[in-house]
């Protein structure tokens, strides 16, 4: 059995706009992680995370301003998967996740020479599941390794 933990950090901006609205999105977060391999192939990584989320909102259509705010959300996820190897260089690995969240909401309200206009974002808990195969190969020399891996993989949302 191996195991290995580690502290992961992430930071993501991000923006969307269409007619009446422009928002953008700058997150910041961290978490812990676990991964168990076995000596059969067999594995299971497991993860924890908090991300603070700073949001910006524009009302384009109206001149109705911009507002600030600021979201958080937790996120837990497990995957398992089990690693045949074709040689002791070449591999095929099959696996399947599971991500389960929870997305805190907000509400705010404009108003401008008389219009009144109220956005929500609603408080979620998201499940996430993930299917997926990768394939891998190493390459070495005396005193050098790389290993190149590609995978093909579909999410689906259960709960959403």
């Amino acid at each position: 059995l191996d195991l290995f933990t580690g502290f992961t950090v992430t930071h993501t901006d991000s923006s969307a706009s269409a007619d009446a609205f422009k928002g953008k999105t700058k997150s910041v977060g961290a978490g812990l992680y676990a991964s168990a391999m076995f000596d059969s192939g067999a594995y299971i990584d497991l993860i924890g995370k908090y991300v603070h989320h700073d949001n910006e909102y524009t009302a384009t259509f109206a001149e109705l301003g911009t507002k600030d705010y600021s979201s958080h959300s937790w996120y837990a996820g497990a995957e398992v998967g089990y690693r045949y190897h074709l040689s002791e260089e070449a591999w095929v690995e099959p696996q399947m996740e599971l991500v389960y969240g929870s997305v805190s909401g907000k509400s705010f309200n404009w108003e401008d020479r008389g219009m009144a206009l109220s956005m929500k974002d609603k408080d979620y808990n998201p499940l996430i599941g993930r299917t997926g195969v990768d394939v891998g190969r190493s390459f070495s020399g005396d005193d050098w390794k790389i290993t190149a891996r590609a995978g093909l993989g579909y999410q689906f949302d259960l709960l959403a």
